[in-house]
């Protein structure tokens, strides 16, 4: 039972972390940003200190769901997470009111509790990946590719409708045949 739980968990801590490693890369400018209003950071240096942020999650994503380095990857998770909750308890106590883009976060939401306790949860998970007994090599060659998929999935699921707007306007009626059927006319 216990090497279950300790997949799962490793599992969840490499997709929460390969989420927000991955749009952090992509994007910087809202940590850097969130870096420059808590910190006084210029910009510059904040969008490298996010894309440094980035590296190590991904490389933390990597070692957990490859199972080269569990160890590794889960002491970089338990870093991140730590981080996370510095960052986010500082950004409280000083009144930051921009969004942070943490874990892929797009909703332009402000840093919150919510932050805070998404840090403690992946250094808990961390703590947790260091503690349980480890699996057996079957299921931790699955791990790697069900972060890719749990990945993909999880995004997909977050920004379903914007990625389905464009198909939008194939499951409506077209206006003109809709008024023809309403008054009858042809």
């Amino acid at each position: 039972m216990g090497a279950y739980a300790y997949d799962a968990v490793r599992l969840a801590v490499a997709v929460i972390l390969l989420i927000g490693g991955a749009s952090k890369l992509v994007s910087p400018r809202p940590l850097a940003g969130s870096f420059a209003q808590v910190y006084g950071w210029r910009p510059v240096t904040g969008r490298w200190a996010a894309r440094a942020v980035a590296g190590v999650e991904l490389l933390a994503a990597f070692l957990l769901a490859a199972g080269w380095a569990v160890t590794t990857g889960a002491v970089l998770a338990g870093l991140v997470g730590a981080g996370v909750v510095t960052f986010a308890g500082t950004a409280m106590r000083r009144g930051a009111t921009r969004p942070c883009g943490c874990f892929g976060e797009s909703s332009g939401r402000p840093i919150g509790v919510h932050n805070l306790l998404a840090g403690v949860g992946l250094l808990a998970g961390a703590i947790v990946v260091l503690v349980l007994p480890t699996s057996g090599p079957v299921e931790a060659q699955l791990i790697l590719p069900l972060t890719a998929i749990g990945a993909l999935v999880a995004v997909m699921v977050r920004d379903r409708a914007r990625l389905l707007a464009p198909f939008r306007r194939h499951a409506r009626a077209p206006v003109a045949s809709t008024i023809q059927q309403r008054t009858g006319a042809s």
